[in-house]
């Protein structure tokens, strides 16, 4: 992506343009140095200039020049949310639920067969399923020592499939 600032006011082209002033054809093939002449500089990736840039919390702020790297950049913003830390605590152990219930559903039918025959649960179904319980345990206990919306938000839910 190139970005361009005319009367203080930066346009960003996804490409370059083929035509440019007197450039009839062939513009789009000009070297970085040749197209800066025109005005024409890089606009860095928003993971370039922030690293830590994450956009479950993060918003793509303002574009501007950096005249020290003849480049343009992009600013990060944080995010607002509108819930509660404790309303993003229950949501997101919801979610956990459900994908640990969905996890633990794979064998209700192997639990549920089992008692109505009369028989034992296998030990080996007995103990895969108090894993599952007690990882949900652990992930929910993790989730509700969180301080920040930020890191309620940011925190990865396990992927079980």
């Amino acid at each position: 992506m190139k970005a361009r600032t005319d009367n203080g006011q930066i346009k960003v082209y996804s490409s370059t343009p083929k035509n440019w002033g007197a450039v009839i054809c062939g513009f789009d093939t000009f070297s970085d140095s040749k197209l800066q002449t025109y005005g024409f500089y890089n606009v860095e990736d928003i993971r370039t200039t922030h690293s830590d840039f994450d956009d479950r919390i993060h918003n793509i702020g303002e574009l501007s020049f950096d005249t020290d790297n003849n480049v343009y950049k992009y600013a990060k913003t944080n995010k607002t949310f509108s819930q509660s830390l404790a309303e993003l605590k229950t949501q997101k152990i919801a979610n956990l639920k459900h994908i640990y219930h969905r996890e633990l559903g794979k064998t209700d039918w192997i639990v549920t067969k089992h008692l109505e025959l009369g028989i034992s649960v296998p030990q080996e179904t007995q103990d895969a399923r108090a894993t599952l319980r007690t990882e949900c345990n652990d992930h929910e206990t993790a989730i509700n020592a969180k301080s920040t919306k930020s890191s309620v938000v940011t925190y990865d839910l396990p992927n079980l499939n």
